[in-house]
């Protein structure tokens, strides 16, 4: 989507360009907010302000390119300015992960306003400004004796604070947990949206927080219904 909007908040984001052609940044980039972006980053290029303009080998936004962009203050509706980024376009907004409670399935992009049926204190991890992340999978999750379903959640703790979760996708369940200490243990808690209650999930041995890869969790007694050879 040409016109799509991005909510920024400060620090770094992601986020791309759908023109019809190649664009310089300086023209992109709305006066009212050129001032609160600090760098912006694609594949081998960057650039940053200077003396009123931009330097570096980053001249341009390339059409349908992902590129990491820094900004100073947060821009809760920004967009692009460019021929094609006019706000007249027939896409329509809304949430488009089918977990949420505010589920749109004529949606056809996602504007970041999700809600989940989720204890009012657990989180949803966003990027920041140490956007480092770690991936916790847990594979043929049960809950309350059964297998999960959709709207179950699994939820990651550190300290007794929540720090992200997760909804399953067929036999997996994909918690992201994101900028905590090294070595910091997580546990887990399982909310069953049928009974609105929470299950302590035992782990062993103990997962621990670091900076990127993944983890499968799971049931690894083979007699077990739920049993997980990739856990």
């Amino acid at each position: 989507d040409p016109d799509i909007k991005y909510s920024l908040h400060k620090g770094a984001n992601s986020i791309s360009f759908a023109g019809v052609t190649p664009t310089a940044v300086s023209e992109l980039l709305p006066d009212d907010f050129e001032s609160f972006f600090s760098i912006l980053i694609g594949q081998a290029m960057a650039t940053i302000p200077k003396n009123g303009g931009w330097v570096g080998n980053l001249l341009k936004l390339q059409v349908n390119r992902g590129y990491e962009v820094i900004v100073t203050e947060a821009i809760p509706d920004f967009r692009f300015e460019c021929i094609d980024c006019d706000g007249l376009d027939p896409y329509a907004y809304g949430c488009t992960a089918p977990q949420a409670s505010n589920y749109s399935a004529a949606a056809d992009v996602d504007d970041g306003s999700c809600e989940y049926d989720v204890p009012s204190e657990w989180i949803f991890p966003q990027w920041s400004d140490q956007k480092h992340q770690r991936f916790i999978i847990f594979d043929q999750l049960y809950v309350s004796g059964a297998p999960a379903q959709p709207e179950d959640a699994m939820g990651a703790f550190v300290g007794g604070v929540n720090v992200g979760f997760g909804f399953p996708t067929g036999s997996h369940t994909v918690v992201p947990v994101m900028n905590q200490v090294p070595g910091d243990v997580i546990s887990f808690k399982v909310f069953d949206k049928s009974s609105m209650m929470l299950d302590e999930i035992t782990v062993d041995p103990e997962v621990t927080w670091d900076i990127g890869g993944w983890v499968i969790v799971g049931c690894t007694d083979p007699t077990a219904s739920n049993y997980s050879p990739f856990a």
